[in-house]
């Protein structure tokens, strides 16, 4: 039989990004015996995102474009080395970075490689890795409710070039949910005040499908208006609606479709720390 590995002890460290001056980010450490003076460097988002199709290459790149200072990276290398170094410790690692500071939120951190090392830092075994925002709303989630008010809003304008499969968004989300009861607000219905009218009505899960678009890192969602026209609606306009609720969704799913293009998926990884610090818990 094999011998149980015992659980590691984790030591912390905070790694939190910001916007700066100038197109520049500010990039801190603190933990370990360290709080390391903010440092200023330039992030080729762009040219990162570009490498979204080789997962191993943008991993890399991401991680020579963070640590190019050579200051940073030997300080993170002491810290990384410094927890490594007890026997029975590892790397508990949080990544902050601000609610609003969607053009970070876009990247996929979770591939990073620090140079030197052959892997992912979040594929360490020895290494917990997450992601953090300040969600000032943000409320302990309510009681689990075994009947749950769902609302499923899928958004297909007219005059998309590209729409949405409604009715096979609808069948693969019903699959999953089972005998659970929806609410759906399809065709003139996936409107941004019909969402918001949902809500106010004391939805538990609001599940939206849609595509999306950025417009100089703003993320923007493609809705319908009443006239089943495009209807774009920013991030913070969707989690400002959500803030001002009463009572908050337990749950929001922002659903990248199957026809969706390349980087929808970061469109709508860019407002979900929106609606974490809007209140939403999960």
């Amino acid at each position: 039989m094999a011998a149980d590995i015992p659980a590691l002890t984790y030591r912390d460290l905070e790694l939190s990004l910001d916007r700066a001056d100038h197109g520049l980010f500010r990039v801190r450490l603190r933990g370990l015996g360290m709080d390391r003076t903010p440092l200023p460097i330039s992030l080729d988002i762009d040219g990162i995102t570009a490498l979204r199709d080789d997962p191993a290459h943008y991993g890399r790149r991401l991680g020579e474009i963070l640590f190019a200072v050579p200051s940073l990276a030997d300080a993170f290398g002491q810290a990384k080395g410094s927890a490594f170094a007890i026997p029975g410790h590892g790397l508990r690692l949080r990544l902050v970075i601000p609610p609003d500071v969607s053009e970070l939120h876009r990247l996929a951190w979770e591939t990073l490689v620090v140079p030197g090392d052959d892997m992912p830092l979040a594929m360490d075994e020895r290494v917990i890795f997450s992601r953090c925002l300040g969600g000032q709303d943000l409320v302990a989630a309510p009681a689990h409710n075994a009947s749950p008010k769902i609302v499923a809003a899928i958004a297909s304008p007219v005059d998309l070039a590209d729409p949405i499969d409604v009715a096979g968004e609808l069948e693969r989300l019903r699959s999953s949910l089972g005998d659970l009861a929806i609410t759906e607000l399809i065709d003139d219905h996936a409107t941004f005040d019909d969402i918001g009218q949902a809500l106010a009505d004391g939805a538990d899960v609001l599940y939206l499908a849609c595509h999306g678009l950025f417009d100089q890192d703003t993320p923007l969602l493609v809705l319908e208006g009443p006239d089943r026209q495009t209807a774009l609606v920013s991030g913070k306009g969707l989690a400002a609606a959500v803030r001002r609720l009463p009572r908050k969704p337990s749950l929001v799913v922002l659903a990248s479709c199957q026809s969706a293009g390349a980087g929808e998926g970061e469109v709508l990884a860019a407002a979900g720390p929106l609606l974490v610090d809007a209140g939403v818990p999960a």
